[in-house]
């Protein structure tokens, strides 16, 4: 059985815009360096850091929401 914080995060995945969780899956399943990302997806180095800071930001606000409002 998953645990509370993966079910979670899976809710929060499946919320976020594609393309933030296709970075964050990257950086931090895939553990991709940013220049490798950035190469994969054919994406300049700055490009790839401030998609990522974005995506981090919606992902922190979007968790946040979803364990205020968790019924479990």
């Amino acid at each position: 059985m998953e645990n509370l914080e993966d079910v979670y995060v899976s809710r929060v995945l499946h919320l976020l815009k594609p393309n933030y969780t296709e970075l964050l899956l990257l950086r931090y399943d895939e553990t991709l360096s940013h220049e490798e990302i950035g190469f994969l997806l054919d994406m300049e180095l700055n490009t790839v850091n401030t998609t990522l800071y974005r995506a981090r930001k919606a992902f922190k606000k979007i968790y946040l929401e979803v364990k205020e409002n968790d019924d479990i």
